[in-house]
């Protein structure tokens, strides 16, 4: 496989890649390349998980005020599982192509980014749903087993958006990459996690003030219990849901970073200027030329 060349829909983003690589030379983390590519690819990030996530959290806000029992947890879990399964690992792949040019000193534009999510859909949807399958059997036949498992394939859906590779494959090289690396790799999923806990908090801080402070004007019986809700409360908490956006932004760019690093083929062991990717590696290309 010859060198990538990059189409003239790719252009080179020359500040963000040199700043990068003298951070890189510097020993800067992969976290702290992370932040980096965090802070100047936000808007976009967090628009190509906004266009798939938005109108799926308006419609479970919409069932959970207006169909589901409001202490049906359990079908809202389900409901929000299943969408991430068929819809939401779009914004995954969409999210990995963004990334993963930044990294490459390149930037890709969102009709690009979300092409490219599309494209990865069978490759994720695998790598989802073997993984998930995996870790709930390793929790059914004992804790520790379903945390391992958790750990060690801490990387498998990036490396499904990253190489194109299916579910068992990525899970295996996600098990290749974090051998003898089992604390490293679960101190980064706990970093994850805390994100998204800490996403959640800011939700519930803005969110549980409205319920005190709006005038509601509807007044809702609900399996013989009486609410008051305003009619259009299931707008407002589908759109601050959004706010769970920024731990998913954040969480592709982070572990995309530590995967780099993991996989040996980080900024720190090369020059980005001068260097091909490797062969298998995913490169965004244009719609026309990427499969």
């Amino acid at each position: 496989m010859g060198p990538f060349q990059p189409p003239q829909e790719i252009s080179r983003d020359e500040l963000l890649s040199s700043e990068m690589i003298a951070s890189a030379k510097r020993g800067a983390s992969p976290g702290t390349l992370a932040k980096m590519i965090f802070w100047r690819r936000l808007g976009l990030l967090l628009a190509v998980f906004f266009v798939i996530w938005g109108p799926i959290n308006l419609g479970v806000a919409y069932l959970e005020q207006n169909v589901i029992d409001e202490d049906d947890f359990q079908t809202s879990w389900r409901i929000e599982r299943q969408a991430n399964l068929w819809l939401g690992i779009i914004c995954t792949g969409a999210a990995v192509s963004v990334v993963a040019a930044t990294y490459e000193g390149r930037s890709r534009s969102f009709a690009g980014a979300m092409a490219d999510g599309l494209r990865r859909w069978p490759q994720l949807w695998t790598t989802y749903f073997v993984y998930g399958v995996a870790v709930v059997l390793g929790f059914v036949v004992l804790i520790f087993p379903g945390i391992y498992i958790a750990v060690r394939g801490f990387y498998a859906l990036t490396i499904a958006a990253a190489e194109g590779v299916h579910g068992p494959t990525a899970i295996n090289r996600s098990f290749e990459i974090t051998r003898g690396r089992f604390s490293e790799t679960l101190g980064r999923a706990l970093i994850v996690l805390g994100v998204y806990v800490l996403a959640s908090i800011l939700l519930g801080t803005i969110l549980l003030p409205l319920l005190f402070v709006l005038e509601y004007d509807k007044l809702q019986e609900f399996n013989g219990e009486l609410y008051f809700y305003p009619q259009w409360m299931w707008i407002v908490e589908g759109l601050l849901a959004s706010i769970l956006l920024l731990a998913q932004a954040f969480a592709a760019v982070y572990v995309y970073c530590w995967y780099r690093h993991a996989d040996g083929s980080d900024i720190a062991s090369k020059e980005m200027s001068s260097s091909a990717p490797a062969a298998g590696r995913f490169v965004p290309q244009t719609s026309e030329n990427w499969s």
